[in-house]
């Protein structure tokens, strides 16, 4: 039914997974040989992309109202937590780290969105804009609907403030600034009322927060002197581009060069890239193409393409948008599973109230 339906798609996943499963067989008498550590980037690869495709499908086939309150509840209290922990009271931040925040533990990377301030940073993005605009749009909703989401989304909004993500909020601009060219001069107001407040809050929290000024301060060096309104001058608010995240993707790409056509193997740039065996691409663009080559990254980009065109318009046009500027700097769906079952309810529930 679906390939008599959409032909198109079936096509371009087809072609995709062709490229995919060719890139592990071409590849795996090396990886064999470089075991073990090979191997365990490979299956982490392989299974956080399978869990990203089986947990969307669960979310779409099993699409109700019947669960929406207690989704939302949930993700209400990931971001009260956000709030608690950063940066306003240090104690709640004590307790996170020894259990869902743990970041000594190695299973950290898997089960808690706040691994990193670069986890939770794009998360709260979505979730802000994808809630409140659901809230803005879903009139055939009833009032308390509306009214829950908004509260969530404000909830989101502030926590992408507060969190010290360049990620996150560059996410979060990039989906008001498409607001202003897809969404009805009413949504318009909105963004530019949500604009304003972000603005204002990041530079309170900036002023609050020595981390978050460090962090923003790479760059917008201004942000680094808020303190000492007196020393900043003009040149302070040049953007700064320089970022590792370039040079990493610059090195992606070069790898890519030696295997053009299936790449050089999942998980695999964390062993040849010279760089920490953690580190990924940071870019899933540049990361495809070298670890899945042209077969693969050209049928699922084009695939993007026509979800971009298709949800033009829409909140999951937007959170799709948003996604693609997140995949610039950051890759997130290859080892977060809570920010694949977050991010996969959202589009989900924004498609189920076609907004």
């Amino acid at each position: 039914k679906i390939a008599r339906t959409a032909p198109f798609q079936t096509t371009a996943i087809g072609v995709a997974l062709t490229g995919f499963c060719f890139s592990v067989f071409l590849n795996l008498p090396q990886i064999v040989q470089q075991r073990p550590l090979s191997l365990v980037l490979m299956l982490s690869n392989l299974a956080c992309y399978a869990f990203c495709v089986m947990v969307f499908l669960v979310f779409y086939l099993t699409r109700t109202e019947r669960f929406f309150f207690l989704a939302l509840l949930v993700i209400a209290i990931v971001h009260v937590l956000a709030i608690l922990g950063i940066p306003l009271f240090p104690w709640v931040k004590n307790i996170l780290k020894h259990t869902t925040g743990n970041l000594y533990l190695y299973p950290g990377n898997i089960h808690s969105v706040f691994r990193g301030t670069t986890v939770y940073g794009p998360f709260a993005a979505l979730s802000a804009l994808g809630l409140g605009l659901s809230a803005w749009k879903a009139r055939h909703k009833g009032l308390f609907t509306r009214t829950a989401m908004a509260l969530v989304s404000l909830l989101a909004t502030v926590g992408c403030i507060s969190c010290p993500s360049r990620t996150g909020l560059l996410v979060f601009l990039s989906g008001l600034f498409i607001c202003f060219f897809s969404l009805s001069p009413k949504a318009k107001k909105l963004g530019i009322i949500l604009l304003v407040i972000l603005a204002t809050g990041i530079h309170i929290a900036a002023y609050k927060n020595r981390f978050m000024r460090y962090k923003l301060g790479k760059s917008l060096p201004y942000m680094k002197k808020i303190t000492k309104p007196s020393t900043i001058n003009l040149k302070d608010f040049k953007i700064q581009l320089k970022d590792a995240r370039i040079e990493i993707s610059k090195r992606a790409l070069q790898l890519w060069k030696s295997s053009p056509w299936f790449g050089i193997g999942p998980g695999q740039f964390n062993i040849k890239s010279g760089y920490k065996w953690q580190i990924d691409t940071h870019n899933l663009y540049a990361g495809i193409l070298c670890e899945h080559g042209l077969v693969t990254f050209i049928p699922l980009f084009l695939l993007f393409l026509w979800l971009l065109v298709k949800f033009w318009g829409s909140v999951t046009g937007i959170l799709l948008c948003m996604l693609g500027v997140m995949w610039c700097t950051e890759i997130l769906i290859d080892h977060s599973c809570p920010f694949i079952l977050g991010t996969a309810w959202l589009f989900v529930w924004t498609n189920y109230l076609d907004v």
